[in-house]
């Protein structure tokens, strides 16, 4: 079942490892979150504020961050295939690859 989260406040929370796969994170704020190691394949997170959040080994894979508002996070050892940053704000982003 896909969760609907969209427009959540779930700023600096710890959401390490959650399976949030095809979840609807649209506009919803997200500053600061942890998203460890966290499955996000095909989620959207178009509009979001993701300042200063951290996806580290999270899988992005499908993910749509249209828009979104990624300045000062970092996506280190991350799947990225087909992931849609469209838009989005990456500015002092820290992003790589899983090797």
């Amino acid at each position: 079942m896909r969760a609907n989260l969209s427009h959540a406040y779930l700023s600096e929370a710890s959401l390490d490892e959650a399976n949030l796969r095809e979840a609807d994170l649209t506009g919803a704020n997200l500053r600061e979150v942890l998203l460890l190691r966290a499955d996000l394949r095909q989620a959207s997170f178009r509009q979001a504020n993701l300042i200063g959040a951290q996806l580290n080994g999270a899988q992005l894979s499908g993910a749509d961050f249209r828009g979104a508002d990624l300045s000062g996070g970092s996506l280190s050892r991350t799947g990225l295939h087909e992931t849609d940053f469209s838009e989005a704000n990456r500015s002092r982003v820290v992003i790589t690859r899983k090797w």
